[in-house]
């Protein structure tokens, strides 16, 4: 967790303007630590050396892999559906593996 104080002002201000908020910083925690610090490399960019972009390889903790960007994205949809907002009958959730 590398945002600091940034979620509460965030989740506080939802509330006190009553409006809705999908909450991605607690739901994305919540599925990491489920899923466990190996596991969850998967969903980030983590390259072995050799690769044709990443010859010495690379460990990113931050920005998402392809399947870690579905995986977020599967869980702004559910967040989406659990606040049932209008949207939310138009989307499509791919990926169930995860959930």
């Amino acid at each position: 967790d590398s945002h600091g104080v940034y979620p509460g002002l965030v989740r506080d201000l939802a509330a006190a303007q009553a409006v809705p908020l999908v909450d991605m910083q607690a739901s994305s925690a919540a599925l990491l630590r489920r899923l466990g610090e190996q596991p969850s490399r998967a969903l980030f960019l983590w390259v072995p050396a050799g690769d044709v972009n990443y010859p010495k390889g690379l460990q990113d903790n931050t920005h998402f892999s392809p399947k870690g960007a579905e995986v977020m994205a599967g869980l702004a949809v559910d967040g989406l559906v659990e606040l049932r907002l209008p949207l939310a009958s138009d989307l499509v959730r791919r990926n169930e593996s995860t959930r």
